[in-house]
């Protein structure tokens, strides 16, 4: 895993009292095959929303500041040449993953993201936000192209960064629970 970035995948439920339930899978907690089956394993759950409950799977980089930039523009990368494959070409022609190789967790992390976009047929969005010095680059999918966020998505980021205080210690992101 890359040691200066937090990847984080939060599946997030609002209830219609706008309670959060929230599971989360960081690549602090988890080695990197874990990382990857744990994500698997939760999108393969009911992921409908209804009129009681809201259905949100961000797909999170967190970094400093400096360094978010470039595996934020390799998302948006690689979601966009698989979008124009599939309009160019018809067909959706990823690399398959490779879940015991940890030389290109943005690869497959963006892999993962992107089947999730196509396999519940959402639009590829993203939101981005800083908090003191840790900068956040969401990746989530919406029933159509969302010119403006959804307020539920910056109450989901401040509600996990509330709970899980995440800071800087030297160049790697570091939250409280893996401190307990």
């Amino acid at each position: 895993m890359e040691h200066s970035l937090l990847y984080l995948y939060i599946k997030a439920v609002i209830t219609d009292k706008n309670e959060i339930v929230m599971d989360v899978i960081d690549s602090l907690k988890f080695n990197t095959a874990d990382f990857y089956d744990n994500i698997l394993s939760n999108l393969k759950l009911d992921n409908t929303s209804d009129e009681n409950i809201k259905i949100f799977n961000l797909f999170c980089i967190v970094a400093e500041r400096k360094t978010i930039k470039s595996p934020t523009d390799i998302i948006v990368q690689k979601t966009r040449q698989a979008f124009e494959n599939i309009i160019k070409k018809g067909i959706f022609d990823i690399k398959p993953l490779n879940l015991n190789d940890t030389k290109d967790i943005i690869e497959n992390f963006s892999n993962i993201y992107i089947n999730y976009i196509i396999n519940s047929n959402s639009c590829p969005n993203i939101f981005k936000i800083e908090l003191n010095d840790i900068s956040f680059s969401c990746f989530y999918g919406s029933p159509d192209y969302l010119r403006e966020t959804p307020i539920e998505i910056p109450n989901i980021i401040n509600f996990w960064y509330q709970r899980e205080q995440p800071f800087l210690t030297g160049k790697q992101i570091l939250t409280r629970t893996i401190l307990l």
